[in-house]
């Protein structure tokens, strides 16, 4: 019983995180104004006797949008 449960949490899970992911998708591609996105990535070093020190690194995307006039 439990089994059948642990699928049915698993399934629905899925497919409220599917459906969200599709919503984010649609609602970047409708959205005409400018957006910016920031993401912050950690990273620790699990060697204690080791040390290792990282720069900063930028990256920039853009998306250009092609009308027939530009071809």
């Amino acid at each position: 019983m439990e089994d059948q449960s642990a699928g049915c949490c698993r399934c629905c899970f899925s497919l409220i995180f599917t459906l969200g992911l599709i919503a984010l998708f649609m609602w970047l591609s409708v959205d005409t104004k400018s957006s910016t996105l920031f993401v912050t990535l950690r990273l620790k070093n699990t060697n204690n006797d080791k040390r290792v020190l990282y720069d900063a690194v930028n990256h920039t995307f853009r998306w250009h949008r092609m009308d027939r006039k530009d071809f």
